[in-house]
């Protein structure tokens, strides 16, 4: 079985089920997109993984959206099996996901 890459947003306010969408495929037609209704509960999802999510506002009225960028690695069952941080490859991340399928087999 061939693991499923979910892309989870930590910006409800854009990152809206449209936006992702739209987003999402760039980096793999296969990849899904998820985000929550509000930023409150992004960032209790956020919190419990240890995810850093800063939301700072610009002079402009906008704001910037800064955040971890790890790969959280979950088995089939949904079980955190590893936590995987850059800078990212594809020879280490084949690597890394070789040596978790082998762990579980």
């Amino acid at each position: 079985m061939l693991p499923q890459v979910i892309f989870v947003s930590v910006d409800a306010k854009r990152d809206t089920p449209a936006q992702l969408a739209t987003y999402v495929p760039y980096f793999d037609p296969d990849f899904i997109g998820l985000t929550a209704a509000d930023q409150p509960s992004i960032e209790r999802i956020a919190k419990k993984l240890g995810v850093g999510v800063i939301i700072q506002p610009t002079s402009d009225g906008n704001y910037t959206v800064d955040h971890s960028g790890a790969i959280f690695v979950l088995d089939p069952d949904g079980k955190l099996t590893a936590i995987l941080t850059g800078p990212f490859t594809v020879d280490a991340l084949q690597s890394d996901f070789q040596r978790i399928v082998a762990a579980r087999v």
